[in-house]
């Protein structure tokens, strides 16, 4: 895990002003077959981007991004369009805005590329606080991975061979 770079070393994420429609597909995440694998390689990443990261809320500064990269599957698109950047993968997760939201957690724009998104798995913490323990951090994403369901086989994984 990347270790936190000082305070003033911290990086403020880039918000755009508005988050995805609710009928969005969102990839979650390219994945091995297992569940569990993909629910501590989000508490992961979600840790790492805590270590670097702030964003800027309204009304409570700036805290610590616990979030997850995703992408949109634009409208109409295969989801082959998308995973193409992802293909070593075998597995994928995916899951609508609304079902992210529906299950407590909030959509993010983030970075210039309009597709992109960090699902924020814990909000509201003070980018000083010590870094939370894995345990703390891998019960969200646990729920998030439930939103998605089960790991749909990845298109452009070559050859298509599973597993």
């Amino acid at each position: 895990m990347t270790p936190p770079p000082s305070p003033g070393r911290r990086k403020l994420r880039m918000l755009r002003p508005q988050g995805p429609p609710d009928d969005t597909a969102l990839l979650i995440r390219a994945t091995p077959a297992s569940i569990d694998e993909a629910t501590l390689d989000i508490a992961e990443d979600a840790l790492e981007s805590a270590a670097v990261y702030d964003v800027e809320r309204p009304g409570e500064g700036r805290v610590a991004l616990y979030g997850v990269s995703v992408f949109a599957r634009p409208r109409g698109a295969s989801p082959v369009e998308v995973l193409r950047r992802f293909a070593s993968s075998p597995y994928y997760l995916e899951a609508t805005a609304r079902a992210v939201r529906v299950a407590g957690f909030e959509v993010l724009p983030t970075g210039a590329n309009l597709d992109h998104f960090d699902v924020l798995l814990l909000d509201g913490r003070d980018p000083d606080d010590p870094l939370l323990p894995l345990t703390e951090v891998r019960v969200a994403a646990e729920r998030l991975v439930a939103v998605c369901g089960d790991p749909r086989p990845n298109p452009a994984y070559p050859g298509g061979s599973h597993g």
